[in-house]
């Protein structure tokens, strides 16, 4: 079942359906001349600092990195993504949030590039994206109270459910968030995403697309100076219009991140996010109790 398929948030309201055009490279001849006499000595030297003065520039414009932007709305978008993350590259994705560095989870170097990417310290761990709510047994631990329609009750949605992590009998490489019991999981609420999960048919590492300390970005434009450390970056236009109201600010704040880790029926809330009074409103209708 593809995720396109579920009812959720668009990624933004700027998508486009028009193909990105690719920049074209023209490269340029220089022409050499000689010269006879003291003039020409001159003139040849010159000419030899022109030249070295274009090696270099042209050196340091070919060693650059060019990553490529993609809307989300492009037909061959997600097979752009499934491709990258096949590959163990760092892409960059629109969520229901905020945008997100993402990679596979099943990958040890991937998951080096995306901590590096972020410049994040590798004692912070990063929660792991999956396509829809059923996924959620195949990485984490459930205890007996958590019933798989309070998950799908929850998910998709603005909100990261801490369980306990599988070790064994499950695709996540160990070099992903080591020595850390707990994972957090998300399903955003989010057509383009859940249908990469989907079409990738595996758990994706992810987080914030920003300088580790930085402001969280809802538009490609606020995180353009890692671009290059992306293979490719995917544009789902501005999720949200950050015109200063309290809904915004809600928003730019992420999820919200709850810990459902103890199995005792309590709950408690790491961090308050974008949708505290809907997600403590389920729990506590399924009779958890929140913990301070």
């Amino acid at each position: 079942m593809l995720a396109s398929s579920k009812p959720g948030h668009s990624c933004g309201s700027g998508l486009l359906s028009s193909f990105e055009k690719q920049q074209q490279r023209h490269r340029h001849r220089h022409r050499h001349h000689q010269s006879k006499g003291r003039g020409g000595f001159l003139a040849a030297e010159h000419q030899n600092q022109m030249t070295k003065t274009t090696t270099s520039a042209t050196s340091s414009s070919s060693s650059s990195k060019t990553t490529k932007t993609t809307k989300t709305s492009e037909k061959s978008a997600i097979e752009f993504a499934v491709q990258a993350l096949k590959r163990g590259s760092v892409i960059a994705v629109p969520t229901d949030t905020l945008y997100g560095f993402a990679c596979d989870a099943s990958n040890a170097e991937a998951i080096e590039n995306l901590y590096a990417v972020k410049g994040r310290e590798k004692t912070k761990p990063v929660a792991v994206c999956v396509s829809r709510a059923e996924e959620v047994k195949k990485i984490c631990e459930l205890d007996g109270k958590i019933e798989e329609s309070l998950l799908r009750k929850l998910l998709p949605g603005a909100v990261t459910l801490l369980f306990k992590r599988k070790w064994t009998e499950t695709t996540l490489s160990k070099s992903l968030n080591p020595n850390v019991d707990n994972v957090g999981v998300r399903v955003p609420d989010c057509a383009f995403i859940l249908d990469v999960c989907d079409a990738f048919d595996g758990a994706i590492a992810l987080t914030s697309a920003n300088t580790s300390g930085k402001p969280s970005c809802v538009d490609v434009n606020e995180f353009r100076e890692l671009h290059e450390k992306c293979e490719r970056v995917f544009d789902g236009g501005k999720i949200i219009e950050d015109d200063g109201s309290t809904d915004s600010a809600l928003l730019r704040a992420g999820s919200t991140i709850v810990d459902l880790s103890k199995g005792d029926g309590t709950f408690h809330v790491v961090r308050d996010g974008c949708a505290l009074e809907n997600t403590t409103s389920v729990l506590l209708e399924y009779g958890f109790i929140e913990s301070k």
